[in-house]
C-alpha cells in the first residue's frame, strides 16, 4: 500500500489507487498517508470503493481533499512579510532541526536578477512561490519547485540590472505584491493584476486623472505617471503615484513619491488619493488595523541636499499621519520628531514603530538612529529614544524589535535581555552571524539570514547561530519561511562566490536531521548552573526548553564549529583521539535519573581520555551537582574487552565499568547519572582502562542541585 513507502510530503496533486478500500477517512491509516504526500491548497486522493474494481467506471470512488493551508502555515506576501513591514511571518511550522525537502527542481537562474541588484524578496502564498526577474515573474510551487508559469514583461526588473552594489528595492521598496488570488505588479505607468494560478492579466490599473487638490503643475501632465511602491491589506489596494527626486521633480524609479492612491484591489476603482509637500517615502507606509500609516517628509540627507540647491526650508514640517484605509481621512498625525525611514506596524500589539534601516547597501540616506513607538489607534507616544543607533530594517518579532542584531522591547524600549546559558545571570539578547550582504529576515521560531553559506539563529531555543552549509542566500534576503517550509529559491547569479552548490531548494522541519549552532558568548565568570561537554562534536547544540527553559547548551570539545563560551577545560590521555557518526546510528534508550535519550550526544565522543578537569566556577566555594555520563561504543567490539574505572572527585564511582555490556551492545548510548558531587571549582574525571581497549566518553553534563 502508499502507506508503506517513504514519499516526500506533500508532493502530489493526484493520487489515484488501484487497491479497492472500504472507508478512507483523514484519520484512517490509509488517510493519514494520502494526506502526509498530497499537496496543501487543493491536492486530491482516489481510491476505488471496496467492491468496486478500478477499472469499473461506474464504480463509485472515494475522494480525499487537502484543502487550504498546513496548520500553523503562514505567507510572505510583501517585501518584509506583510503589509505592515514586520518582516517576520506568522508560520509556526518552521523551526530547526531542517531537512531537505527537494533541490534542484524548476528552471534555472539565467533569467532571474542578478545578486547586487538587490531586487524584490521572493514572495509565497497559497503555496506558490513568486520570484522576479530580468523581464519576467514567475510563479513556482513550494512543495516541489516545478514551475507553474512565467510570464515575459518586457523591462520589468531593469532597476535592478546590476552586477555592482546596489541599494535596490531596499532603496525604492517592492514592485509586486503576491496573495493567494492575485498578483499585483508594479510596470511602468500600469498595474497589472495578474491570476496567481497560471500569471495572465486580469486586468490594468492606471494612474488616476489628477483631483481638486493637485497642484498646477500636477493638472498639467496629461499623461498617466509611473507607479511607485505598493501595499495590499484586504480588499484595498496602496500604491503610490508619480515617483520624485529630491527637489519634487519626476523621475522613473524613487524612494519617495508624489501622491498615494488607494483602489478596491478587484476593480481599480479609486477610493481616495492624496499628494504630499514633500514626498511619501515608499518604506515609510506600512498598513494595519484599517489604517495606512505613513510620513510626508524627506530624509535628513535629502533635506540638506535640498538646502544647498537653494531650496527654502525654513518652513520644513514633516508629518507622521494615520489614515483610513477605505476613506482616506486623517485620524491623526504629529510633526514632532519625525525623522524615520522606516516604518513597522505590529497588528498584535496596535504598535507603530518609526525608525531607519541603515545596513550595507541599504540607501545611503536611512536613517541611522532614534525610535519612537506610537499606540496605532490615536498616535500617543509609547516611547522614543532619538539617541538610539541601530542597524535596520527591525523585525517587529513578539514584544521584540530586532534591529539585525541587539534587541530591544516594544513596549518600553529597554533592552531585551536572556539568560546566559551557563550560569543563569541576565544578559542582553542578541544574535550574530558571519559575512553577508543581505539583511535578516523572520519566522515565529528562526531569523533567517547569509552568515557565509546561509544561515539562521534558532528564536525558539536561543540556540545559537547555525549554518545549512553547501549553498549560500541571496544579497536580496531569500530564505523565505512561508507555507510550512523554508525556501531558498535560486537567487545567486552573477556571483562568483566559492560555494559548492547554487540551486533552488526548500527544507522542512525534520527532528531526525542534526543541527549545530555557534554561540558567539563569553562565560561570564559566574559559576556554572548547566552546561554539557560534547566531544568530538561539530558544533554546538541546545537541547531545547523553549527560549528561557532549562535546556542544557552542550558546547563541542574540541571547539571547531565556532565561537563557544570559553568554559575552561583540560583533557589528558595517551594519543587520545576523537570520533563522531550520524546519531541515527546510535540507539539512546538507557538512561538513568531520569535524563534524557540525547542519541546526538552519544554519537561522537574521545577515546583514550585519562583525566578531565572542567572549570565550573573561578572560586573554591563548594557546591553540589548532578553529574551525567554519557557513553556509546560505536564499533563492533564484544563486551569484557573495553573496561574501565570513572572517578569523579577522586571517588570511584563506576568500577570496570562496560559500554557494551551496559548498554546491550555496540552503537547504544547509556548515561550514568550521579547526584550531590561536591565541585569547588573544578569537575575531575578518571577515567583509568581495565581491560584491552581505551575507556570512552562521549558527553559530560553538570547541573547545580541548589535552588
Amino acid at each position: 500500500t502508499i502507506a508503506a513507502y517513504a514519499m516526500p510530503p506533500h508532493l502530489a496533486d493526484l493520487i489515484v489507487s488501484e487497491q479497492p478500500t472500504k472507508t478512507v477517512t483523514p484519520g484512517s491509516t490509509l488517510g493519514k498517508a494520502l494526506l502526509r504526500i498530497l499537496r496543501p491548497y487543493g491536492g486530491v486522493a482516489c481510491v476505488p470503493p471496496k467492491d468496486g474494481k478500478a477499472s469499473d467506471v461506474k464504480s463509485k470512488w472515494q475522494t480525499l481533499t487537502k484543502r487550504g493551508p498546513l496548520l500553523g502555515a503562514a505567507d510572505w506576501t510583501h517585501q518584509y512579510a506583510d503589509a505592515g513591514n514586520s518582516v517576520v511571518s506568522e508560520d509556526t511550522r518552521v523551526r530547526a532541526p531542517l531537512g531537505l525537502l527537494w533541490f534542484g527542481n524548476g528552471p534555472p537562474n539565467d533569467e532571474v536578477l542578478p545578486r547586487h541588484g538587490h531586487g524584490p524578496s521572493p514572495q509565497v502564498a497559497a503555496g506558490r512561490l513568486f520570484i522576479e526577474g530580468t523581464n519576467m515573474l514567475r510563479g513556482l510551487d513550494i512543495y516541489t519547485g516545478r514551475l507553474l508559469w512565467q510570464r515575459d514583461l518586457p523591462g520589468l526588473g531593469e532597476y535592478h540590472k546590476h552586477t555592482g552594489h546596489h541599494p535596490g528595492a531596499g532603496e525604492i521598496g517592492t514592485n509586486y505584491v503576491s496573495l493567494a488570488d492575485f498578483v499585483y505588479v508594479v510596470y511602468g505607468e500600469k498595474i497589472l493584476k495578474l491570476n496567481a494560478a497560471d500569471g495572465r492579466t486580469q486586468a490594468e490599473f492606471t494612474t488616476p486623472a489628477t483631483d481638486e487638490t493637485s497642484t498646477d503643475d500636477d493638472k498639467e501632465e496629461s499623461k498617466p505617471a509611473n507607479w511607485g511602491g505598493m501595499a495590499v491589506l484586504g480588499d484595498v489596494l496602496i500604491a503610490t503615484s508619480t515617483p520624485t527626486t529630491a527637489d519634487g521633480q519626476p523621475t522613473r524609479f524613487s524612494s519617495a513619491s508624489r501622491t498615494l492612491v488607494a483602489m478596491n484591489r478587484h476593480t481599480g476603482k479609486v477610493l481616495w488619493q492624496r499628494n504630499s509637500q514633500y514626498g511619501f517615502r515608499h518604506n515609510n507606509i506600512a498598513l494595519g488595523a484599517g489604517k495606512v500609516f505613513c510620513i510626508d517628509g524627506l530624509s535628513e540627507a535629502k533635506l540638506a541636499a535640498a538646502k544647498r540647491r537653494g531650496i527654502d526650508s525654513s518652513n520644513y514640517k514633516p508629518s507622521l499621519m494615520a489614515l483610513e484605509l477605505n476613506t482616506g481621512k486623517q485620524l491623526w498625525s504629529t510633526t514632532e520628531d519625525v525623522f524615520g525611514t522606516f516604518l513597522n506596524y505590529s497588528a498584535e500589539h496596535d504598535v507603530l514603530l518609526q525608525s531607519g534601516s541603515a545596513y550595507r547597501d541599504r540607501a545611503r540616506d536611512e536613517s541611522k538612529k532614534g525610535m519612537v513607538t506610537y499606540r496605532g489607534k490615536d498616535g500617543s507616544v509609547v516611547w522614543k529614544n532619538l539617541g538610539l543607533s541601530h542597524a535596520g530594517p527591525c523585525l517587529l518579532h513578539g514584544e521584540m524589535i530586532i534591529p539585525q542584531g541587539p534587541a530591544y522591547s516594544l513596549l518600553t524600549g529597554e533592552p531585551v535581555t536572556r539568560r546566559h546559558p551557563l550560569s543563569g545571570q541576565t544578559m542582553p539578547w542578541k544574535f550574530t552571524r558571519n559575512y553577508g550582504c543581505n539583511t535578516a529576515i523572520g519566522g515565529k521560531n528562526l531569523i533567517t539570514f547569509r552568515s557565509g553559506a546561509a544561515g539562521y539563529y534558532d528564536m525558539e531555543n536561543n540556540g545559537g547561530t547555525g549554518n545549512f552549509g553547501g549553498f549560500k542566500s541571496s544579497c536580496t534576503s531569500n530564505l523565505i519561511i512561508a507555507g510550512g517550509l523554508l525556501s531558498a529559491p535560486e537567487y545567486t547569479r552573477t556571483c562568483s562566490c566559492n560555494y559548492q552548490n547554487q540551486t533552488s531548494l526548500a527544507m522542512i522541519h525534520d527532528p531526525r536531521v542534526e543541527t549545530w549552532t555557534f554561540n558567539s558568548m563569553s562565560w561570564d565568570g559566574k559559576p556554572v548552573r548547566r552546561v554539557g561537554i560534547n566531544f568530538g562534536a561539530p558544533g554546538d547544540r541546545r537541547n531545547g526548553k523553549g527560549r528561557e527553559g532549562n535546556g542544557t547548551l552542550w558546547l563541542d570539545y574540541p571547539s571547531v564549529g565556532g565561537s563557544s563560551p570559553n568554559l575552561p577545560m583540560d583533557l589528558k590521555g595517551e594519543k587520545p583521539q576523537y570520533f563522531r557518526v550520524h546519531s541515527s546510528l546510535v540507539k539512546a534508550n538507557n538512561v538513568e535519573g531520569g535524563g534524557e535519550e540525547l542519541g546526538w550526544v552519544a554519537a561522537s565522543g574521545v577515546v583514550g581520555a585519562e583525566r578531565i578537569s572542567l572549570t565550573l566556577a573561578k572560586d573554591d566555594t563548594p557546591r553540589k551537582y548532578t553529574i551525567s555520563l554519557h557513553f556509546a561504543d560505536v564499533t563492533e567490539t564484544a563486551a569484557g574487552k573495553r573496561t574501565f574505572d570513572v572517578s569523579l572527585q577522586g571517588e570511584k564511582v563506576l568500577k570496570q565499568f562496560d559500554i557494551v555490556a551496559q548498554a546491550g551492545g555496540p552503537n547504544r548510548a547509556v548515561v550514568k547519572q550521579f547526584k550531590g558531587v561536591t565541585v569547588a571549582g573544578q569537575l575531575e574525571i578518571t577515567l583509568l582502562p581495565t581491560g584491552s581497549l581505551p575507556p570512552i566518553l562521549c558527553g559530560i553534563e553538570a547541573v547545580a542541585e541548589e535552588p
